[in-house]
């Protein structure tokens, strides 16, 4: 007869543990865990097992809050919010009470997780009325505020402010800090809320506009500081991400939008910030068709700007500046507008020969860049149109210029437009169109 032998299996502790420490596990998976023997039950307790479940329950770390045994912490801090949520459930004046703000000078963390939890929030009407003094206290406490988990801090600075009658407060603390706080405050906060700062920063105030929007109002000085705290603390990575994200409730522009739209030196500043992979952000449209960050930059002749594009993106850089919108617009026309023609003259460097490929672009409606800025309602227009026929003959394209001076629709363009002398215009045209016949019978 075959002996049997009976195999049993042994399993360190501390591999038990860390299968007990999954943090796909809940509260009953534990339960059950701890009911199959006494060593089970034994590492069941153990706090390597019952942090994570504390974590994913009160979403701050239990270590923070100087916890020994966290079981008991566990069930302390669900027996603490259970009955404050009860308490206030049918009362709604017992959130009017100042216990949140005092909760946090104490750093009585399991009650400042039950208090937010059961609705509470800190009254902004507890603070001095005068702006000095409300300055400084509003900074001390926030200063205060950052010791705190980074959880329970990122819900004070979404929207943990309140009237004393409950109804939501205008303030927002990472506005404030942005606008009032020193280098080394704006340093412990932005540290203290961590990869926070990118939903804490997407809060917007009661006109729409979030922290960033509220950034482009300040000396460009203060703007550099904070996105490079903002740098120090999240990483090109996650920085771009804010920047590239939607900046507005209505509509689809981002943060580089807002800094293309204030002038070169913020969205300098801005793009500096911008990782490759991100760069199609410029040529999304914003508030309107015409607002596309690589045009804005063209228009206000962003030549550091356009530069610093051209060298990231290397080899792929003409490919970009041949975007066209969905209109058929492309970026030589804001650049004719600008002020500074060397805008102009860079994109050709750049591009060669394939700046015809621009001059011939037709939009959507069959329009060329000449008939564009025929149209354009301004004073200039006469001097844009001298630019474009002299680009058209750099690049031996004037053909275009003879074909529409030849036809009805020229005399048609004309009369459209207040800005248009129509003997200049024509006198503009003779010089060119007769140039290029010149050129051509000395050819022959």
């Amino acid at each position: 007869m075959k002996e049997k032998y009976k195999k049993s299996l042994y399993i360190p502790n501390e591999l038990l543990l860390e299968i007990f420490a999954d943090k796909n596990l809940d509260i009953q998976n534990i339960i059950v865990v701890s009911m199959v023997c006494k060593l089970w039950y034994e590492l069941s307790l153990d706090n390597a097992v019952w942090r994570p479940l504390f974590i994913k329950r009160f979403s701050y770390s239990p270590t923070l809050a100087n916890h020994s045994i966290f079981k008991e912490d566990y069930q302390k801090q669900l027996a603490l919010t259970q009955a404050m949520k009860k308490k206030c459930e049918s009362n709604h004046a017992c959130r009017n009470e100042p216990g949140l703000l005092e909760a946090i000078r104490e750093k009585n963390i399991p009650l400042i997780y039950a208090l937010f939890e059961s609705g509470h929030r800190i009254i902004i009407d507890s603070f001095p009325d005068g702006e000095q003094q409300f300055t400084e206290e509003m900074l001390g406490f926030l200063s205060e505020c950052a010791e705190l988990p980074s959880s329970l801090l990122a819900r004070i600075f979404k929207r943990g402010f309140c009237t004393a009658d409950m109804e939501t407060s205008e303030f927002l603390a990472l506005h404030f800090i942005v606008a009032e706080a020193d280098e080394k405050l704006l340093q412990k906060i932005f540290r203290a809320l961590g990869d926070d700062l990118l939903s804490v920063s997407r809060y917007c105030d009661l006109y729409d506009n979030n922290f960033f929007s509220s950034l482009l109002h300040f000396p460009v000085e203060r703007f550099s500081l904070v996105l490079r705290l903002l740098y120090e603390t999240l990483g090109k990575t996650k920085l771009s991400t804010l920047l590239v994200y939607q900046n507005h409730t209505y509509t689809d522009w981002s943060c580089i939008h807002s800094a293309s739209r204030c002038g070169r030196e913020y969205f300098f500043i801005t793009l500096k910030y911008l990782k490759r992979q991100d760069y199609p952000v410029l040529l999304k449209k914003g508030l309107n068709d015409e607002d596309i960050p690589l045009f804005n930059i063209a228009y206000w002749g962003d030549k550091e700007s356009l530069s610093h594009i051209i060298n990231i993106l290397g080899a792929d850089a003409t490919t970009f500046l041949k975007y066209k919108d969905n209109k058929g617009r492309n970026i030589l026309l804001p650049a004719l507008l600008s002020e500074d023609h060397s805008t102009v003259e860079l994109i050709e460097k750049v591009m060669g020969m394939e700046f015809i490929d621009l001059l011939l672009m037709q939009d959507t409606n069959g329009r060329d860049i000449l008939r564009r800025v025929m149209l354009l309602q301004e004073p200039t227009v006469l001097r844009r149109i001298n630019t474009v026929l002299k680009l058209l003959r750099d690049y031996d394209c004037l053909d275009i210029a003879q074909e529409l001076y030849s036809s009805d629709e020229f005399t048609q363009l004309i009369s459209q437009n207040l800005y248009i002398n129509q003997d200049e215009t024509i006198e503009l045209f003779n010089k060119y169109t007769e140039e290029k016949t010149n050129n051509f019978c000395s050819i022959l």
